[in-house]
């Protein structure tokens, strides 16, 4: 939705998210807070369909809410810096791709 100036708030289900919101800004929300990597939690989840190894963000929908309110009595600032680093990020691999062969 960036990359069509869309305004939008990106929610986060891996460290993709995080790359973006260092690229572009922009909000980012996790998604989840935790992700279980012992051992059990490995086996559990072989061996339990239903077993889920992400401790979700319960809090993600009031978060959200935030987010929005706090966007339009500031005019969607945030939203709109992100559009202008995509812009300024395009001339620069504009730029670096014309000098491939």
């Amino acid at each position: 939705m960036n990359s069509i100036a869309r305004k939008s708030i990106l929610v986060s289900e891996d460290g993709r998210a995080k790359g973006v919101k260092g690229a572009i800004g922009g909000i980012v929300l996790d998604g989840y807070l935790d992700f279980k990597e012992s051992f059990f939690a490995k086996v559990l989840n072989k061996l339990l369909p239903f077993y889920d190894r992400f401790t979700a963000n319960s809090n993600l929908n009031a978060e959200l809410m935030s987010e929005i309110d706090y966007e339009v009595k500031i005019d969607f600032i945030r939203l709109k810096n992100s559009r202008k680093q995509i812009d300024n990020n395009y001339i620069i691999m504009e730029q670096f791709l014309k000098q491939l062969p």
